[in-house]
């Protein structure tokens, strides 16, 4: 995008963030790329376990501990501890 030799890329988000982040990169460079998170929808993940007493406890489980999980404070942790202030980042995506 920067070399303007195509006008949108289809990047994941966190792969972007990752590279946008390198040092290669300056926050005006950083400041030219815009993200557009509303195309495509995030895939779902799936998860399989035995159909047998075992297999069900363990969804069971799973399915307990998930809910638990707050994804977004997970990577806001992430990235604050390898040093990323996500309020100067690109787009803030």
């Amino acid at each position: 995008l920067l070399m303007r030799r195509f006008p949108a890329i289809v990047i994941e988000k966190h792969v972007l963030r990752h590279l946008l982040m390198s040092s290669q990169f300056t926050p005006a460079e950083r400041e030219r790329i815009g993200v557009v998170d509303t195309v495509f929808k995030e895939r779902t993940a799936h998860i399989c376990f035995k159909r047998s007493a075992e297999g069900l406890l363990q969804q069971k489980q799973f399915n307990d501990a998930s809910r638990g999980v707050d994804l977004g404070k997970l990577e806001r942790e992430y990235w604050k501890r390898i040093g990323v202030d996500l309020s100067t980042a690109a787009g803030n995506f």
